[in-house]
């Protein structure tokens, strides 16, 4: 195998290029190790032995899920292989020879340990079926060369590392563990796009297996980056290329490739997934796992977590496509894989766990299951609570996106005080960690404070509310200046918050203003990618409408419900179970709308039509769908009263409190406002009709109902 340096074939001679040179090398060690299966030799050259100590503590952590078996060679030792069996005799995880050169008789012609180790070349194979990481100064390579070479003809490769100051392994330690982890600022992203880009374009383009193999980790690298600016046509180029790479290489050496291939279907999954074409996001996605679960049928240790990865992002693509219960299955067996090998090594597992019980439970509450829901989410706080307590700088920004999704599982369940309270505190964590990292965090903030705001509003306290939805918005419009395409997205859903809060103080007009720049925002965004961006389109109209029909610009309101239903409904036709939920809620708000200008033919056959949608979609999926259904009877009821047909009114009427009736029981507090409504409603019809309500369906709830506005009463006073 031609072997060169694996860090890179292009060099800067400043000090921040060792620095990044220095850290490369240490990735492209981890990168070799995660591709070995068997005995495989590695050679790494460190000319300091203290240097090499810290190289060794990097390359641990960076590989945190890795047991490492560190050989120290003694000054007498003569039989290397009979030292590695008795300091490492476990036969898994890589060893780690070091000081190798203290054996080495320098002033001697003959070097006993070097001899032996050409004799036991074909020893060696048989007897440690791992990886073997061999340290040696440069001088002691010349030696190997000339003294073992049949051994040293084992070597998968040879990895230099620059020599680096004692002020320098910290930020070495910064870019190595791992590059998306830690160039979270923006400009550190730009500038290593651009440096990428630069050795790609020095690279040559030809079928050298060390040039396109290193070709291929920047062409990842560039994707990732390229996605968090926001850039994702980009990404989705930078990540076809990667991929045609690892395609030809596994192609070759499907032993040493096929997981790389794997995780750069995955990354084009995601970058398809960006662009909303999510059918082919899927198709990639779903090859990736099936090359994962080939792998870890045959070496579970190390490739059962990469399929854990690769499922939930399936669990994803699936979602995106509204095949919920499918994506509770992918996402279950990600789940259940990742709590056996956090009981094994909850040090290097548990983190990933919380996300894959943060994904569960995005499924969960997709499906109406929110007290499992909740449960996942409470298990994910409980778990990084733990993990922050030992590394909070490692942990606590993890656990601020928890508590931020906890706010919103227990706001679902109606516990609106519980819900401010863990939004809060997971702003709070954001804005210490932007305070120190303002770079790294402020869009993070953001999120927090948005959230905060619909937290804040929900339990009336509005002028705070507005405080930090005003705060977001002002930090994501700066983050929009410098960078548009990540950040505008974004700003346009701080607007439509904002715009809510300001109607519940009375400032329509302010109100009116927010929403229509979130349209146009949106506009400029679905021009350039529609298939990504006529979602987010369609609920900005909506919300537009509902801003013009607080003003009694009803004909305008009109326009931009039928708008959003439009758009809705086109995107329904090719996707309908993803869009078929999002149809009926445009057509309940396009009722409405008809309904305020006296259309009411129309406005019955949009409300006829939004119940017969939900009713289907709660047939399949009735924790998810029947409190929509209870709604759109709601509106189908008013329609019927306005047209005279009272008895089918009442009927439609009874219709949604029983179908609710159920959701009410289990969650009261999250459904009371509206099966108030629909109880008041039937109740004044009923009477208008002369017909006796069930009171056998409204006894319960009447005083279920009383109990909360008694106890909300109490929690104001």
């Amino acid at each position: 195998m031609k072997s060169i340096p694996s860090s890179a074939p292009w060099r800067d001679s400043s000090a921040k290029g060792n620095e990044r040179a220095v850290a490369e090398s240490v990735a492209a060690l981890a990168r070799g190790l995660r591709r070995a299966q068997g005995f495989t030799l590695f050679v790494a050259v460190c000319n300091r032995p203290a240097e090499c100590d810290g190289l060794i503590a990097l390359l641990t952590e960076a590989m945190p899920r890795v047991t490492f078996h560190q050989v120290r060679v003694s000054p007498e030792t003569e039989d290397l292989l009979a030292e590695v069996l008795a300091q490492a005799p476990e036969r898994t995880g890589p060893v780690l020879i070091t000081d190798i050169d203290r054996a080495v008789r320098w002033d001697e012609p003959r070097h006993p340990i070097l001899e032996t180790l050409n004799l036991q070349r074909p020893e060696w194979l048989g007897q440690v079926p791992q990886p073997v990481i061999l340290w040696t100064p440069e001088p002691l390579l010349a030696l190997l060369a000339g003294e073992a070479p049949d051994f040293l003809d084992w070597r998968s490769d040879t990895i230099h590392f620059p020599d680096f100051s004692d002020e320098q392994v910290q930020r070495v330690r910064e870019i190595a563990l791992p590059w998306e982890a830690t160039l979270r600022s923006l400009s550190a992203r730009e500038e290593r796009i651009a440096e990428l880009r630069q050795r790609l374009a020095e690279t040559p383009q030809d079928t050298d297996r060390v040039a396109l193999t290193a070709r291929g980790g920047w062409l990842l690298e560039m994707a990732r980056g390229a996605a968090s600016l926001g850039r994702r046509e980009e990404a989705l180029q930078a990540a076809r290329e990667a991929l045609e790479i690892y395609r030809r290489l596994a192609q070759d050496r499907p032993d040493a490739f096929l997981s790389d291939l794997a995780m750069s279907l995955n990354n084009l999954g995601n970058s398809l997934s960006d662009l909303g074409r999510w059918e082919e996001a899927l198709k990639t996605t779903e090859e990736a796992v099936d090359i994962y679960r080939r792998l870890a049928k045959d070496r579970p240790d190390a490739f059962v977590s990469d399929l854990a990865m690769s499922l939930n992002n399936l669990g994803n693509r699936l979602t995106e496509l509204g095949r919920y219960e499918e994506a509770l299955q992918v996402a279950e067996e990600a789940l259940n894989i990742r709590k056996r090998l956090a009981e094994d090594r909850p040090d290097a597992f548990l983190d990933h766990l919380v996300m894959s019980l943060i994904n569960l439970g995005g499924i969960l509450r997709s499906l109406g299951r929110r007290k499992e829901a909740l449960n996942a989410a409470q298990e994910a706080v409980h778990i990084n609570r733990q993990l922050a307590k030992d590394r909070p700088d490692a942990f606590f920004p993890v656990l601020a996106t928890s508590l931020n999704n906890l706010g919103t599982m227990l706001s679902d369940l109606g516990q609106r005080e519980e819900a401010l309270k863990a939004t809060r505190e997971g702003v709070d964590i954001y804005r210490r960690l932007a305070g120190n990292q303002r770079d790294a965090f402020l869009s993070h903030l953001a999120m927090g404070l948005n959230n905060l705001g619909i937290r804040l509003n929900d339990v009336g306290r509005r002028e705070e509310a507005l405080t930090a939805a005003q705060e977001a918005v002002d930090i994501r419009r700066q983050l929009a200046e410098v960078h548009p395409d990540a950040f505008l997205p974004d700003l346009a859903t701080s607007l439509n918050n904002l715009g809510t809060i300001l109607i519940d103080l009375g400032r329509r007009e302010d109100a009116l203003q927010f929403a229509q720049e979130a349209v146009k925002i949106q506009r400029g965004i679905a021009k350039v990618r529609p298939e990504a961006s006529l979602r987010a389109l369609a609920m900005t109209l909506n919300n537009l409408g509902n801003r013009l029909s607080d003003l009694g610009r009803r004909e305008e309101a009109l326009q931009a419900a039928q708008e959003a239903a439009d758009i809705r409904r086109r995107l329904a036709q090719d996707r309908p179970d993803a869009f078929l939920p999002d149809l009926a809620g445009s057509l309940n708000n396009l009722t409405l709308r008809l309904h305020e200008l006296g259309r009411r033919e129309e406005a019955l056959q949009a409300a006829q039509e939004a119940t017969d949608i939900r009713r289907r979609l709660a047939k399949d999926c009735p924790d998810a769908f029947l409190p929509n259904l209870s709604r759109s009877l709601g509106t189908l009821g008013m329609c019927l009263a306005a047209d005279a047909r009272l008895r089918e009114a009442v009927a439609a009427f009874a219709e949604g409190v029983r179908v609710l009736a159920p959701a009410f029981s289990s969650l009261p507090e999250a459904f009371a406002p509206l099966m108030g409504a629909l109880v008041s409603d039937y109740l004044t019809r009923a009477k208008e009709l002369g017909e006796s309500p069930d009171m056998e369906l409204l006894g319960p709830i009447l005083a279920k109902l009383e109990e909360i506005k008694g106890s909300g009463e109490a929690s104001q006073e």
